[in-house]
C-alpha cells in the first residue's frame, strides 16, 4: 500500500466526518501518513481504525484494510462501554478482519 492510497483513504473518510484512531501494522514503525497522535499498533495484517459518534451517543469504528479488494468491517460501541469493554469488542473485529485477510491476496507492506 502505497503512503498516497492510505492518505487518500484517510481524506475519504474525515471527509465523511470521521476520525483516523489507530494504525494496525505488521511492520510497527511509523507509516509516513500517521501522525503523531495516532497511535500504532501490531496486527497480522495492514489497517486503519477510523470512529465517529452516532445520533444516539455511541460511536461507530470502522476498521478499514489497506491491501487486496477495499474491505471494512464495523463496530458499534455504546457511550456508556469502558475503555476495556471497547477494547474487547475492537479486538474482536480485528480477529475477525486478521481471518478475512487470510483469504485475501496480495497483502503489502506501507510504501
Amino acid at each position: 500500500m502505497s503512503s498516497e492510497i492510505a492518505e487518500a483513504i484517510i481524506d475519504q473518510y474525515v471527509r465523511n466526518g470521521w476520525r483516523l484512531r489507530r494504525v494496525l501494522a505488521e511492520d510497527t514503525g511509523k507509516p509516513p501518513f500517521a501522525d503523531d497522535e495516532v497511535p500504532i499498533a501490531a496486527a497480522s495484517f495492514d489497517g486503519l481504525w477510523f470512529s465517529r459518534k452516532r445520533h444516539d451517543g455511541a460511536e461507530t469504528w470502522e476498521l478499514r484494510r489497506l491491501f487486496g479488494t477495499p474491505f471494512a468491517l464495523l463496530a458499534v460501541v455504546s457511550d456508556d462501554a469502558s475503555e476495556t469493554e471497547m477494547d474487547e469488542v475492537l479486538a474482536e473485529v480485528e480477529r475477525k478482519m486478521a481471518e478475512t485477510s487470510i483469504k485475501a491476496s496480495g497483502k503489502n507492506k506501507f510504501a
